[in-house]
Protein backbone atom coordinates (compact mmCIF):
# COMPACT_ATOMS: atom_id res chain seq x y z
CA UNK A 1 0.00 0.00 0.00
CA UNK A 2 1.33 3.43 -0.92
CA UNK A 3 2.03 6.03 1.75
CA UNK A 4 2.37 9.81 1.71
CA UNK A 5 5.95 11.04 1.29
CA UNK A 6 7.27 14.17 3.01
CA UNK A 7 10.64 15.11 1.56
CA UNK A 8 13.10 17.77 2.74
CA UNK A 9 16.10 19.08 0.88
CA UNK A 10 19.26 18.69 2.93
CA UNK A 11 20.08 22.41 3.03
CA UNK A 12 16.59 23.21 4.35
CA UNK A 13 17.22 21.10 7.45
CA UNK A 14 20.65 22.72 7.86
CA UNK A 15 19.00 26.16 7.87
CA UNK A 16 16.55 25.02 10.54
CA UNK A 17 19.42 23.91 12.77
CA UNK A 18 21.21 27.21 12.18
CA UNK A 19 18.10 29.19 13.16
CA UNK A 20 17.77 27.23 16.40
CA UNK A 21 21.47 27.51 17.19
CA UNK A 22 21.39 31.27 16.76
CA UNK A 23 18.43 31.67 19.13
CA UNK A 24 18.86 29.40 22.16
CA UNK A 25 16.47 31.33 24.41
CA UNK A 26 13.35 31.77 22.28
CA UNK A 27 11.26 29.89 19.76
CA UNK A 28 11.99 30.30 16.05
CA UNK A 29 10.20 29.18 12.93
CA UNK A 30 9.16 29.95 9.39
CA UNK A 31 6.83 29.27 6.48
CA UNK A 32 7.52 26.24 4.25
CA UNK A 33 7.54 26.66 0.48
CA UNK A 34 7.88 23.97 -2.16
CA UNK A 35 5.70 21.62 -4.17
CA UNK A 36 2.83 19.18 -3.73
CA UNK A 37 2.92 16.33 -6.24
CA UNK A 38 -0.46 14.70 -6.77
CA UNK A 39 -4.09 15.69 -6.31
CA UNK A 40 -5.97 15.77 -3.03
CA UNK A 41 -9.55 16.62 -2.12
CA UNK A 42 -10.23 16.48 1.62
CA UNK A 43 -13.98 16.19 0.99
CA UNK A 44 -13.65 13.16 -1.26
CA UNK A 45 -14.80 9.74 -0.06
CA UNK A 46 -11.40 8.45 -1.19
CA UNK A 47 -9.40 11.16 0.59
CA UNK A 48 -7.28 8.60 2.44
CA UNK A 49 -6.18 6.94 -0.81
CA UNK A 50 -5.53 10.31 -2.41
CA UNK A 51 -3.51 11.47 0.59
CA UNK A 52 -1.44 8.29 0.52
CA UNK A 53 -0.35 9.05 -3.06
CA UNK A 54 0.92 12.58 -2.35
CA UNK A 55 4.51 13.69 -2.24
CA UNK A 56 5.17 16.96 -0.39
CA UNK A 57 8.59 18.41 -1.23
CA UNK A 58 9.89 21.15 1.07
CA UNK A 59 12.27 23.30 -0.96
CA UNK A 60 12.82 26.02 1.60
CA UNK A 61 11.30 28.22 4.26
CA UNK A 62 10.83 31.94 4.72
CA UNK A 63 12.26 32.97 8.08
CA UNK A 64 10.00 34.52 10.72
CA UNK A 65 11.09 38.06 9.92
CA UNK A 66 12.49 41.16 11.62
CA UNK A 67 9.27 41.99 13.51
CA UNK A 68 8.50 38.47 14.72
CA UNK A 69 7.17 38.26 18.29
CA UNK A 70 9.06 35.50 20.09
CA UNK A 71 9.77 34.21 23.57
CA UNK A 72 10.64 30.90 25.21
CA UNK A 73 6.98 29.86 25.08
CA UNK A 74 5.42 31.54 22.04
CA UNK A 75 6.17 32.42 18.42
CA UNK A 76 4.36 34.78 16.05
CA UNK A 77 5.85 35.43 12.62
CA UNK A 78 6.15 38.75 10.81
CA UNK A 79 3.47 37.84 8.27
CA UNK A 80 3.81 40.97 6.16
CA UNK A 81 7.52 40.37 5.67
CA UNK A 82 6.94 36.69 4.81
CA UNK A 83 4.26 37.61 2.31
CA UNK A 84 6.56 40.09 0.54
CA UNK A 85 9.41 37.57 0.37
CA UNK A 86 7.04 34.98 -1.12
CA UNK A 87 5.78 37.42 -3.74
CA UNK A 88 9.36 38.06 -4.86
CA UNK A 89 10.24 34.37 -4.82
CA UNK A 90 7.44 33.37 -7.17
CA UNK A 91 8.64 35.88 -9.73
CA UNK A 92 11.57 33.50 -10.30
CA UNK A 93 9.80 30.26 -9.44
CA UNK A 94 6.08 30.61 -10.25
CA UNK A 95 5.41 26.95 -9.45
CA UNK A 96 6.49 27.28 -5.81
CA UNK A 97 3.63 27.10 -3.32
CA UNK A 98 3.05 27.75 0.35
CA UNK A 99 3.02 24.38 2.14
CA UNK A 100 2.73 25.15 5.82
CA UNK A 101 4.87 26.17 8.74
CA UNK A 102 7.38 25.05 11.32
CA UNK A 103 8.51 26.32 14.69
CA UNK A 104 10.62 25.14 17.59
CA UNK A 105 9.99 24.22 21.21
CA UNK A 106 13.69 23.94 22.01
CA UNK A 107 13.66 26.56 24.83
CA UNK A 108 10.80 24.87 26.72
CA UNK A 109 11.06 21.19 25.77
CA UNK A 110 7.32 20.83 25.12
CA UNK A 111 7.05 17.75 22.90
CA UNK A 112 3.66 18.41 21.29
CA UNK A 113 1.91 21.11 19.32
CA UNK A 114 0.20 23.55 21.66
CA UNK A 115 -3.47 24.44 21.64
CA UNK A 116 -2.54 27.63 19.81
CA UNK A 117 -0.66 25.61 17.18
CA UNK A 118 -3.75 23.48 16.61
CA UNK A 119 -5.92 26.57 16.27
CA UNK A 120 -3.51 28.09 13.74
CA UNK A 121 -3.42 24.92 11.63
CA UNK A 122 -7.18 24.50 11.52
CA UNK A 123 -7.83 28.20 10.89
CA UNK A 124 -5.34 28.32 8.03
CA UNK A 125 -6.47 25.24 6.13
CA UNK A 126 -10.15 26.19 6.48
CA UNK A 127 -9.62 29.74 5.30
CA UNK A 128 -11.43 30.01 1.97
CA UNK A 129 -8.51 32.02 0.55
CA UNK A 130 -6.06 29.14 1.01
CA UNK A 131 -5.40 27.13 -2.16
CA UNK A 132 -4.93 23.59 -0.79
CA UNK A 133 -6.88 21.15 1.34
CA UNK A 134 -3.96 20.45 3.65
CA UNK A 135 -1.41 22.38 5.71
CA UNK A 136 1.87 20.97 7.00
CA UNK A 137 2.88 21.84 10.56
CA UNK A 138 6.28 20.67 11.80
CA UNK A 139 7.82 20.92 15.24
CA UNK A 140 11.52 21.01 16.18
CA UNK A 141 12.20 19.95 19.76
CA UNK A 142 15.91 20.63 20.28
CA UNK A 143 19.19 21.64 18.62
CA UNK A 144 18.87 18.71 16.20
CA UNK A 145 16.11 20.64 14.41
CA UNK A 146 13.56 18.85 12.27
CA UNK A 147 13.90 15.08 12.36
CA UNK A 148 11.63 12.26 11.20
CA UNK A 149 9.36 12.95 14.18
CA UNK A 150 7.06 15.90 14.76
CA UNK A 151 5.32 16.42 11.41
CA UNK A 152 1.56 16.92 11.21
CA UNK A 153 -1.17 17.64 8.67
CA UNK A 154 -4.33 19.67 9.10
CA UNK A 155 -7.04 18.90 6.52
CA UNK A 156 -9.83 21.16 5.36
CA UNK A 157 -13.13 20.25 6.97
CA UNK A 158 -11.56 17.66 9.28
CA UNK A 159 -11.49 18.07 13.04
CA UNK A 160 -8.60 15.72 13.68
CA UNK A 161 -4.94 16.50 13.08
CA UNK A 162 -2.95 13.74 11.35
CA UNK A 163 0.54 12.72 12.39
CA UNK A 164 2.92 11.87 9.56
CA UNK A 165 4.67 8.56 10.10
CA UNK A 166 8.44 8.85 10.59
CA UNK A 167 8.95 6.29 7.82
CA UNK A 168 7.25 8.72 5.41
CA UNK A 169 9.84 11.45 5.99
CA UNK A 170 12.72 11.42 3.53
CA UNK A 171 15.86 13.43 2.88
CA UNK A 172 16.83 14.67 -0.56
CA UNK A 173 20.57 15.21 -0.76
CA UNK A 174 22.02 18.47 -1.96
CA UNK A 175 20.80 22.04 -2.32
CA UNK A 176 17.23 22.97 -3.10
CA UNK A 177 16.74 24.51 -6.57
CA UNK A 178 15.04 27.52 -4.99
CA UNK A 179 17.58 28.26 -2.23
CA UNK A 180 19.48 30.94 -4.15
CA UNK A 181 16.29 32.66 -5.31
CA UNK A 182 14.88 32.57 -1.79
CA UNK A 183 18.06 34.22 -0.52
CA UNK A 184 17.80 36.96 -3.14
CA UNK A 185 14.13 37.55 -2.34
CA UNK A 186 14.90 37.81 1.37
CA UNK A 187 17.75 40.26 0.83
CA UNK A 188 15.65 42.41 -1.50
CA UNK A 189 12.77 42.70 0.98
CA UNK A 190 15.09 43.52 3.87
CA UNK A 191 16.91 46.12 1.79
CA UNK A 192 13.69 47.73 0.60
CA UNK A 193 12.31 48.14 4.12
CA UNK A 194 8.62 48.52 4.74
CA UNK A 195 6.31 50.52 2.50
CA UNK A 196 5.55 53.95 3.90
CA UNK A 197 1.81 53.39 3.66
CA UNK A 198 -0.20 50.21 3.33
CA UNK A 199 -3.09 50.08 0.83
CA UNK A 200 -6.58 49.73 2.22
CA UNK A 201 -8.88 46.80 1.52
CA UNK A 202 -10.72 49.08 -0.89
CA UNK A 203 -7.47 49.73 -2.75
CA UNK A 204 -6.84 45.99 -3.01
CA UNK A 205 -10.32 45.24 -4.31
CA UNK A 206 -10.08 48.06 -6.86
CA UNK A 207 -6.72 46.78 -8.12
CA UNK A 208 -8.03 43.24 -8.48
CA UNK A 209 -11.16 44.39 -10.32
CA UNK A 210 -9.11 46.55 -12.70
CA UNK A 211 -6.67 43.73 -13.45
CA UNK A 212 -9.48 41.22 -13.99
CA UNK A 213 -10.88 43.49 -16.69
CA UNK A 214 -7.76 43.95 -18.77
CA UNK A 215 -6.44 40.44 -18.16
CA UNK A 216 -9.62 39.08 -19.76
CA UNK A 217 -7.69 39.68 -22.99
CA UNK A 218 -5.24 36.97 -21.85
CA UNK A 219 -7.68 34.14 -21.00
CA UNK A 220 -4.86 31.67 -20.32
CA UNK A 221 -3.93 33.70 -17.22
CA UNK A 222 -6.17 32.65 -14.33
CA UNK A 223 -6.43 34.24 -10.86
CA UNK A 224 -5.23 32.07 -7.97
CA UNK A 225 -4.70 32.85 -4.30
CA UNK A 226 -1.18 32.58 -2.94
CA UNK A 227 -0.50 33.66 0.62
CA UNK A 228 -3.57 35.92 0.72
CA UNK A 229 -2.59 37.69 -2.52
CA UNK A 230 -4.37 37.27 -5.85
CA UNK A 231 -1.86 36.24 -8.53
CA UNK A 232 -2.63 35.53 -12.18
CA UNK A 233 -0.80 32.47 -13.50
CA UNK A 234 -0.97 30.22 -16.53
CA UNK A 235 0.76 28.75 -19.55
CA UNK A 236 0.89 29.68 -23.22
CA UNK A 237 3.02 28.84 -26.25
CA UNK A 238 5.55 31.35 -27.59
CA UNK A 239 7.70 30.60 -30.63
CA UNK A 240 6.70 26.94 -30.33
CA UNK A 241 7.81 26.65 -26.71
CA UNK A 242 5.69 26.23 -23.58
CA UNK A 243 5.91 29.33 -21.39
CA UNK A 244 4.76 29.74 -17.78
CA UNK A 245 3.62 33.21 -16.78
CA UNK A 246 2.91 34.95 -13.48
CA UNK A 247 1.46 38.42 -13.02
CA UNK A 248 1.72 39.62 -9.42
CA UNK A 249 2.28 42.53 -7.07
CA UNK A 250 5.59 41.36 -5.66
CA UNK A 251 5.76 44.17 -3.07
CA UNK A 252 2.03 44.38 -2.31
CA UNK A 253 -0.81 46.27 -3.95
CA UNK A 254 0.84 49.61 -3.22
CA UNK A 255 3.71 48.89 -5.63
CA UNK A 256 3.74 48.32 -9.42
CA UNK A 257 2.94 44.76 -10.55
CA UNK A 258 5.25 42.69 -12.74
CA UNK A 259 4.85 39.91 -15.27
CA UNK A 260 7.41 37.11 -15.41
CA UNK A 261 7.51 34.83 -18.46
CA UNK A 262 9.53 31.62 -18.12
CA UNK A 263 10.23 29.44 -21.18
CA UNK A 264 10.33 25.83 -19.99
CA UNK A 265 12.65 24.22 -22.55
CA UNK A 266 15.28 26.92 -23.10
CA UNK A 267 15.20 28.31 -19.57
CA UNK A 268 14.87 31.87 -20.86
CA UNK A 269 13.10 34.23 -18.45
CA UNK A 270 11.77 37.72 -19.06
CA UNK A 271 10.43 40.13 -16.47
CA UNK A 272 8.49 43.30 -17.26
CA UNK A 273 7.31 45.81 -14.66
CA UNK A 274 3.85 47.08 -15.64
CA UNK A 275 3.65 50.32 -13.69
CA UNK A 276 1.33 52.37 -15.92
CA UNK A 277 -2.21 50.97 -15.45
CA UNK A 278 -3.57 52.08 -18.81
CA UNK A 279 -0.68 50.52 -20.71
CA UNK A 280 -0.49 47.13 -19.01
CA UNK A 281 -2.13 45.10 -21.78
CA UNK A 282 0.14 46.68 -24.39
CA UNK A 283 3.24 46.17 -22.23
CA UNK A 284 2.38 42.51 -21.69
CA UNK A 285 1.96 42.09 -25.45
CA UNK A 286 5.36 43.77 -25.89
CA UNK A 287 6.91 41.39 -23.36
CA UNK A 288 5.47 38.34 -25.14
CA UNK A 289 6.80 39.70 -28.44
CA UNK A 290 10.23 40.30 -26.93
CA UNK A 291 10.31 36.78 -25.53
CA UNK A 292 9.29 35.38 -28.93
CA UNK A 293 12.14 37.27 -30.56
CA UNK A 294 14.60 36.11 -27.91
CA UNK A 295 13.46 32.49 -28.23
CA UNK A 296 13.88 32.53 -32.00
CA UNK A 297 17.36 33.99 -31.55
CA UNK A 298 18.18 31.35 -28.92
CA UNK A 299 16.88 28.57 -31.13
CA UNK A 300 18.97 29.89 -34.00
CA UNK A 301 22.09 30.10 -31.84
CA UNK A 302 21.48 26.68 -30.24
CA UNK A 303 20.92 28.18 -26.84
CA UNK A 304 24.07 30.29 -26.64
CA UNK A 305 22.35 33.35 -25.18
CA UNK A 306 20.43 33.53 -21.89
CA UNK A 307 17.79 36.18 -21.35
CA UNK A 308 17.28 37.21 -17.77
CA UNK A 309 15.43 40.49 -17.34
CA UNK A 310 13.48 43.02 -19.35
CA UNK A 311 13.68 46.63 -18.19
CA UNK A 312 10.68 48.46 -16.85
CA UNK A 313 8.58 50.40 -19.30
CA UNK A 314 9.60 53.49 -17.36
CA UNK A 315 13.33 53.22 -18.17
CA UNK A 316 12.91 54.99 -21.48
CA UNK A 317 14.45 52.12 -23.40
CA UNK A 318 12.70 50.52 -26.34
CA UNK A 319 9.83 48.30 -25.07
CA UNK A 320 10.79 44.66 -25.22
CA UNK A 321 14.55 45.24 -24.92
CA UNK A 322 16.04 42.26 -23.13
CA UNK A 323 19.04 42.60 -20.88
CA UNK A 324 21.51 39.95 -19.82
CA UNK A 325 22.40 39.81 -16.16
CA UNK A 326 21.68 38.11 -12.87
CA UNK A 327 18.52 36.06 -12.46
CA UNK A 328 15.36 38.07 -11.94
Amino acid sequence: MSELILEFYEDVLERVRDEIGASPDYEVGGKFVGWIEGDFDASSRSWRRELAKLRIVVGGFIDDGPLADRSAVHHYSDNEYQFRVYQRLIQEHPDVEFLGLWHSHHPNGYAELSGGDHHTGHALVNDGRYAHDLVLSSLALDEHGLTRQGHHLFLRGHRQMLRISPRSVQLRKGTSPISAALGRATEAVLAAGRPAAQPTEGDRQAAIAFDNRWLAGFPWLKPVLRREMVVWAGETVVAGERVKAVYAYEDGYGAPPAAVLSAQQSGLTLKAVLAEPGARARRLHDALGALSEALRHWQGDEGSSRIEQAPSAETGERPGTVLAGDAV
